[in-house]
């Protein structure tokens, strides 16, 4: 910002050039719902946690898609202990989540590392640390319709169920 206004680093017709001419497509207000299911479809996943914690934010968020982040973290803790409850594999032999006396802090810098890092890059939620929340992004939350709700939750648990058989 300078002297209180957006300061723009390309021209708007810069910007419409660029997008045409390296063939990309522009995100708006009026598509970004749509990106980001596209998103989730596409997850990709080295671990199992950016379901889990789209499924935790889902489930968690109040109208506003704001979800307090210790809701999330007991939700990995849940996850992670029924596996292993169930005498299923946790997660690979590099996770955190082996440890059934991971700490809460642990859980915490893990998804805040990991998942929401994923998610924020692309803009879609953001971290109130001052109320320990997160925060979904109000133009695509507004937008999701219980059925896309339902698709993404779908959609994430094909995702673990995918996961989990290609590391059995």
């Amino acid at each position: 910002k300078e002297n209180g206004f957006n300061k723009l680093y390309f021209a708007s017709q810069k910007v419409k050039a660029y997008v045409e001419s390296f063939g990309w497509e522009f995100i708006s207000d009026f598509n970004r719902k749509d990106f980001f299911i596209e998103m989730v479809k596409k997850m990709d996943m080295t671990h199992s946690y950016k379901p889990i914690f789209l499924l935790s934010i889902l489930n968690n968020s109040n109208q506003d898609g704001v979800t307090n982040v210790w809701n999330v973290v007991s939700d990995f803790r849940k996850f992670f202990n029924k596996r292993r409850e169930q005498n299923l594999i946790v997660e690979k032999p590099n996770s955190v989540y082996l440890n059934a006396e991971i700490t809460d802090l642990e859980i915490l810098n893990n998804i805040l590392n990991y998942p929401f890092k994923r998610f924020k890059d692309f803009g879609v939620i953001s971290y109130d640390k001052d109320n320990k929340n997160i925060v979904f992004d109000s133009v695509i939350w507004n937008s999701l319709t219980q059925s896309d709700k339902e698709l993404i939750n779908a959609v994430c648990y094909n995702k673990l169920e995918e996961y989990f058989s290609s590391i059995n």
